[in-house]
């Protein structure tokens, strides 16, 4: 037997059909696994899986080999998939996947696949390089992404705050010059303490105009308030910028005028950060804002808006 000339398996390009008239061969020549591998110049791991997948059929678990040479992937296209649709779902409810927590469905889906095909699902924990080769085969793209409470963006995500939104702007502004309908607001932005900013989406989602969002989840992270004024004329004030110092009593208010901190790049360019002790602000911030910021902003509009239609306010 020894001196008779085997043919080479391992230097076809086998597909499905092709692995299993090999495994069929192996049962016809009743040798032992690592005895038929070593005739054949077969990897024993590799040979092991497609024998295991093959019986796996014959006994009705399905069609689970691959279509091409090689071990098969360590996920099954159905898992692929329902990764693929976790992804847009989380993405579409700006609850985008961390690389932890896509490692751990990964991990999770390598399970379901190892049960479909009979093997241990215990896997708890896959190398950097498989990691990489999968996020490929998801067409997962990493993006650095903007952290958000949890409540901003279950408020966001409810259609009744758009809609009372516009009957608002249209009940108030319909008749108004550019330079008189101003929206004076507040937005929050989280500085993540972990450093970990990064998340994973599908090419098929990023052409939607959904923002690249992560829940907050860190005890490191904190929160920066910018309150802003604007009219439909395209002017602005100066940013100010709020942060909480829990130090501080209740009522205090620290307001620094920092050059640069602004909207544009001209010579007098200036911006405010401000510091309180939550990002709720107190009476004394909303005085210095007021009197400060929103009154004088409102007098120069004024001031902008044409002849023929201050006869008409």
């Amino acid at each position: 037997m020894y001196g008779t000339r085997h043919c080479d398996y391992a230097a076809l390009a086998v597909d499905k059909a092709g692995k299993k008239e090999i495994v069929e061969q192996y049962y016809k020549e009743g040798l032992s696994l690592r005895k038929f591998c070593n005739m054949h110049n077969l990897n024993y791991g590799t040979f092991f899986d497609w024998k295991k997948l093959v019986d796996i059929e014959a006994g009705g678990g399905g069609d689970s080999m691959q279509d091409h040479p090689g071990r098969p992937t360590i996920i099954d296209e159905q898992s692929m998939d329902d990764i693929t649709r976790e992804l847009i779902i989380h993405h579409k409810e700006q609850d985008c996947f961390k690389r932890k927590r896509l490692h751990e469905v990964i991990c999770r889906e390598v399970n379901n696949t190892n049960r479909r095909r009979g093997h241990a699902d215990n896997v708890t924990k896959i190398g950097k390089s498989t990691f990489t080769k999968l996020i490929g085969k998801l067409e997962a793209t990493p993006k650095s992404c903007q952290a958000k409470p949890v409540a901003r963006i279950v408020a966001e995500l409810d259609p009744r705050n758009a809609y009372s939104m516009a009957c608002m702007v249209l009940a108030f502004c319909d008749d108004l010059d550019e330079h008189l309908i101003i929206n004076w607001d507040a937005t929050q932005f989280v500085l993540e303490g972990d450093g970990d900013s990064i998340v994973y989406t599908v090419k098929s989602i990023e052409t939607e105009d959904i923002p690249v969002t992560s829940p907050s989840d860190s005890q490191l992270d904190f929160g920066i308030k910018l309150y802003h004024c604007h009219c439909a004329a395209g002017r602005v004030v100066p940013p100010v910028f709020v942060i909480a110092d829990d130090s501080m009593d209740a009522d205090a208010l620290s307001v620094n005028k920092i050059e640069g901190l602004a909207n544009t790049n001209g010579s007098d360019a200036e911006g405010y950060l401000c510091f309180t002790k939550t990002r709720c602000c107190n009476a004394a911030f909303y005085r210095w804002f007021i009197r400060e910021i929103v009154c004088p902003f409102v007098v120069t509009m004024r001031k902008l808006v044409r002849p023929e239609v201050i006869r008409t306010i």
